[in-house]
Parts: structure tokens; C-alpha cells; sequence
């Protein structure tokens, strides 16, 4: 039933160029929602919360967690500042911009 309504308004809302700031709007929202894009620092987008959970919901000393996609290791300087348990080593690389 909501399908078919779903369905029904997109078809009859899609392509109109008058309602595209809308459909921006309410796509930045959803993303925002999501935590995504909105915000550059770790400790405003809810990294620094879900590590201290990780911490504190997994004592154990061979936790290993992995920055992939690392840019400036804004996520590796968490971990020190939370002090995830040693050994803890911090690993940077260089990707190739081309």
C-alpha cells in the first residue's frame, strides 16, 4: 500500500523543474540526517562518541581498528586522545591523487 503510494507521487512529483529546490533541500536533509557531508570535524560528527563506545564495550587489548580512507588522521589523533589501550600504533600512508 505506501509502495504504491510512494510510487504514485514520485511519478507524478519527478521532472518538475519548479519543485527541484525542494528535491535539494529535502536531499541535503536526508543526508544531514545521515551524517553525512554536513560536518569536517570528528569530534562534531559522532566519531568521538562510537569510539569511546567501542572502548568501553570492548576491553580487550588486541582491539585493532582501522582509519580507512584516512585523510589528515583526525581519527588516529582520537584514539590517543580516548586512549585506546597500547599497543596502539598509528599508520599513515600517502594515496596518489590521479
Amino acid at each position: 500500500m505506501i509502495n504504491m503510494v510512494i510510487q504514485r507521487l514520485t511519478k507524478a512529483l519527478s521532472g518538475r523543474r519548479a519543485l527541484q529546490n525542494i528535491f535539494e533541500k529535502m536531499h541535503k536533509f536526508a543526508l544531514s540526517g545521515m551524517n553525512i557531508g554536513g560536518v569536517g570535524e570528528a569530534h562534531q560528527s559522532g566519531e568521538f562518541n562510537a569510539l569511546h563506545y567501542i572502548k568501553n564495550k570492548f576491553k580487550r587489548d588486541d582491539l585493532v581498528i582501522f582509519d580507512v580512507g584516512a585523510n589528515i588522521g583526525q581519527y588516529a589523533s582520537l584514539l590517543v586522545t580516548i586512549q585506546v589501550p597500547p599497543p596502539f600504533t598509528a599508520m599513515s600512508s600517502k594515496i596518489p591523487s590521479h
